[in-house]
């Protein structure tokens, strides 16, 4: 092919092109929208060339994102004009009010600045798609929900931040005109109240999410805004200091299917929801009115297919959440629960049709329970019927309630048979004591996650036996107990060649260790991964054991094993073998690794792509070989480094770089002994026409700001961020032009900004804990000359 002829992408008609744009990045509207991504996606579309910045610019679709800010003056002619820009397509509006409270002359004209922005956006609420507004000020609240009157016929989502208290000034019911008949999404983020809703405007809601933050809420408040919503599919609340209701009537939501809320103890007695598929309810404070007000919903909701009742404080997304893992620090006490009466889930509405096939379960402390030990056994009891078709299972508990909970599904008092749970794909125990292990039948086990592990002399054989069974077993993922008791260890490794059992079906490992007390100890679990070989593993990772134990496992894996990421690995060596030759590895991460040097004389990783080393520090007394002589003895051909918290000189950090010839993105964040050095040996050829890292185009800072200076970052810019059509004759010219990510906290001075300018664009982001001190987020480099200030 000729030197002349373009690129691929450069062949594409602007039409196809667009058109890929469009499908890619266009604007899809949902109540998940990510403002930020949709942004970055656009700029980025726009850095690439001329065309294609033209081809963005001149579309319509990618001018329908209206991002506004009151605090800018002129802010309601920026949006007219904007508006103008979109060719009467709908419209998504943010209008973000992040600031300290301003001083009282400023917040009059933040007041009349709004209030022009709000006459300017009325005119098109036809149009409008998808709102959000930032309510923080006293009156912006006031000023929407009273001036924003009409049809808004095609609006789908409305999100308000900050809804002021009502002192501030009397809100009017919501008097936006929706057409019903599709979903609808109202979220509130950290409100002092909710505003009024009118009976209209709440019946059109389908999707309802409250988030208050750590303020309080009335509950009698909150169960009357539900009841002006009967039409509610989907309900997420997250409100952790709730009043309890001084005089609350039922409300009943017919059409709800799916249920978050944390902390539901106030309103869930009051809930009437006959057609849920899906309830998660972290956080629970136990009483008998709840354990009563979950049986009665139970009973009463044939079609209920997954229950979450832990202390998994995740927020979930309008859509279903994979299956996922509750975390929890709560001891259980050494009680047994006592077995609950005759009273079965027979008395469920339903004797066939859906079963619950995803159940999550914390046992609560039995101090939680002791004046409710019926009725929450009467939700067990409903639970175990279900048990048997789950597909998902998630339970914590201690030793004695993890035996009550199987108990059914033996025939003897005791777990002394097997517990066959044949549907079940996902299993996650997390207990002080595994004795059920050797109890389990799961022929269709996919993925196990132990948290706990507590190990004795026949753990280990307990796993093998479960791990057989389980032949479609592809993820497993262990880790010892943080407070692991009596388990035993050994000062030297097992004397056997050959792994006891293969384990042909696992894709991915994961494994973490207790802290070892000597480099000549080896503890329970570490012994345990010398019984096994995983053959078609593609990623592993492992924590907290002796580099010989690491090097065994991964030796039965070299010829699938894509990924690998290590942390506190000790490098005691009891069998010295030959490096391990990796040829199907591209990502290696290595963490909290002193001695990471030493780990990588141990590999030969020919085709490694991404080394990623975080947490270390690396001097010539942490390892006995150089860091830099491992890294290019054992990866020859990298195409990123990131190094994250990593304690590396700059003679050391450019002796690594000048190995890369291949490296085509350097990241470095955090690394307080790396200064300006390195930036000038890489804007400088150490010999004429010889650069270290000549493939290079992407460079990451952030926050190395105590040792490297915006200067060497503008004299680093100088010469390799040029355009690829500089003179032949200028410095770096025939270099591919290196952008450039910047990140810090430091101010910035007129000059250097205006020089900062002159290389492309930057941002600047106050959101949360930044908003007392700016924050830098720049990228300079191939295009960026062309493009304006964000």
């Amino acid at each position: 092919m000729s030197s002349a002829a373009p690129s691929a992408i450069h062949r594409l008609p602007s039409e196809l092109l667009l058109e890929i744009f469009l499908n890619v990045y266009g604007p899809t509207i949902d109540a998940r929208m990510d403002w930020e991504a949709k942004q970055r996606a656009i700029l980025s579309l726009s850095r690439v060339c001329r065309m294609w910045r033209k081809l963005t610019h001149e579309c319509s679709s990618f001018w329908a994102f209206v991002k506004l800010d009151p605090l800018r003056p002129d802010e309601d002619l920026r949006a007219a004009d904007w508006i103008a820009h979109t060719a009467m397509r709908p419209l998504c509006i943010k209008i973000e009010y992040r600031t300290a409270k301003p001083a009282r002359s400023k917040g009059d004209e933040v007041h009349r600045v709004f209030l022009r922005l709000v006459s300017v956006l009325r005119r098109h609420m036809s149009r409008w798609v998808w709102v959000s507004i930032d309510a923080a000020h006293p009156s912006f609240a006031e000023i929407f929900f009273r001036d924003c009157v009409g049809e808004a016929s095609m609006l789908k989502a409305l999100t308000v931040r900050h809804m002021p208290s009502a002192s501030t000034g009397d809100v009017a019911e919501t008097p936006l005109a929706i057409i019903p008949g599709g979903p609808f999404y109202m979220t509130f983020v950290e409100p002092n109240r909710l505003p009024p809703l009118s009976p209209y405007f709440g019946s059109v809601i389908t999707h309802l999410s409250v988030d208050t933050g750590l303020k309080d809420q009335d509950a009698d408040s909150f169960l009357h805004a539900l009841r002006l919503c009967p039409n509610l599919v989907e309900l997420h609340l997250a409100c952790e200091k709730m009043r309890a209701p001084q005089a609350a009537a039922p409300v009943s939501l017919p059409h709800l299917t799916r249920l978050f809320a944390v902390a539901a103890q106030d309103i869930l007695p009051f809930l009437s929801v006959s057609s849920l598929h899906s309830l998660s309810l972290p956080q629970l404070q136990w009483s008998d009115s709840v354990t009563e007000s979950l049986v009665r919903i139970i009973r009463t909701c044939p079609g209920l297919v997954c229950i979450g009742l832990d202390h998994d404080r995740d927020r979930p997304e309008w859509t279903p959440k994979p299956f996922s893992l509750p975390v929890t620090t709560c001891p259980y006490p050494d009680i047994p629960l006592p077995v609950s009466g005759r009273w079965r889930a027979d008395d469920r509405v339903q004797d066939t049709g859906p079963r619950m096939t995803c159940i999550k379960l914390t046992f609560p402390r039995l101090g939680e329970v002791a004046h409710t030990v019926h009725p929450f056994n009467q939700l067990l009891d409903i639970l175990q019927a279900d048990v048997g078709y789950c597909e998902s299972l998630s339970i914590l508990a201690h030793p004695e309630l993890m035996d009550f909970f199987f108990q059914p599904f033996t025939t003897t008092p005791s777990l002394t048979r097997s517990v066959l749970l044949p549907n079940l794909v996902h299993l996650y125990l997390d207990s002080s004591d595994h004795y059920i292990l050797p109890f389990l039948e799961l022929p269709c086990l996919e993925s196990l996650h132990l948290p706990q592990l507590h190990w004795s002399h026949d753990t280990g054989d307990s796993l093998l036996g479960l791990f057989r069974c389980a032949t479609l077993l592809s993820c497993i993922v262990l880790a010892d107990a943080r407070f692991p008791g009596n388990t035993y260890s050994a000062h030297a490794p097992p004397a056997f060649i050959e792994p006891s059992t293969t384990l042909p079906s696992v894709t991915y490992f994961s494994a973490r260790g207790r802290p070892l007390r000597s480099e000549s100890e080896y503890t329970s679990s570490a012994l345990f991964l010398y019984r096994l070989a995983l053959p078609q593993v593609k990623s592993l990772a492992l924590h907290c054991f002796p580099l010989d134990t690491v090097l065994r496992l991964i030796s039965t894996s070299t010829s699938q094993l894509q990924h690998l990421s290590l942390s506190k690995i000790q490098t005691n060596i009891h069998h010295p073998t030959d490096p391990l030759l990796l040829l199907t590895l591209v990502s290696f991460k290595t963490a909290n690794q002193d001695n990471v040097a030493d780990i990588l004389t141990q590999l030969r990783l020919p085709n490694l792509q991404y080394l990623d080393v975080s947490t270390c520090q690396i001097t010539a007394a942490t390892s006995h070989t150089p860091f830099h002589a491992a890294l290019l003895l054992a990866v020859p051909l990298l195409t990123r480094l990131d190094l994250d918290h990593v304690g590396i000189s700059d003679g050391d950090l450019v002796d690594v770089l000048g190995g890369l010839p291949t490296l085509k993105y350097l990241r470095l964040a955090h690394c307080y002994e790396t200064a300006d050095a390195v930036l000038h040996a890489l804007a400088t050829p150490f010999e004429p026409g010889c650069w270290i890292v000549p493939r290079l185009e992407q460079v990451e800072l952030w926050n190395n700001w105590s040792t490297v200076t915006f200067g060497a970052v503008l004299a680093f810019l100088a010469v390799r961020g040029k355009k690829l059509a500089a003179p032949n004759n200028a410095t770096g010219a025939g270099l591919p032009s290196v952008e450039a990510y910047v990140g810090s906290s430091e101010p910035l001075t007129p000059e250097v900004e205006a020089a900062l300018l002159a290389y492309g664009r930057f941002m600047r982001d106050r959101s949360g804990a930044a908003a007392r001190s700016w924050k830098l987020f720049a990228t300079f480099g191939s295009a960026g000359r062309d493009f304006d200030v964000v």
